[in-house]
C-alpha cells in the first residue's frame, strides 16, 4: 500500500491541474466568444448606418403605402 499512494497523489496532481487548465480555456473561450459577439454586432451597426438599411417593419409599411 505504501507504493500505490505517491501514484495516487500523482494522478491526483494532474488530475488537477488538468482541470485548473481545462476551466482556464474554457473562460478563455467564453471571453474571445463574448468579444467576437459585441465587435460583430458593432461593425454591423455601422455597416447598416452606412448603408442606410431601413428596418423590415419600415420598409413594409412603404410597401403598403404604394
Amino acid at each position: 500500500m505504501n507504493k500505490t499512494a505517491p501514484v495516487g497523489m500523482a494522478l491526483q496532481t494532474i488530475s488537477e491541474k488538468f482541470r485548473r487548465r481545462m476551466r482556464t480555456l474554457c473562460w478563455e473561450a467564453l471571453d474571445e466568444g463574448v468579444v467576437l459577439f459585441f465587435r460583430l454586432k458593432f461593425l454591423g451597426e455601422a455597416l447598416r448606418r452606412e448603408l442606410r438599411v431601413l428596418p423590415v417593419q419600415h420598409r413594409l409599411h412603404l410597401l403598403a403605402n404604394r
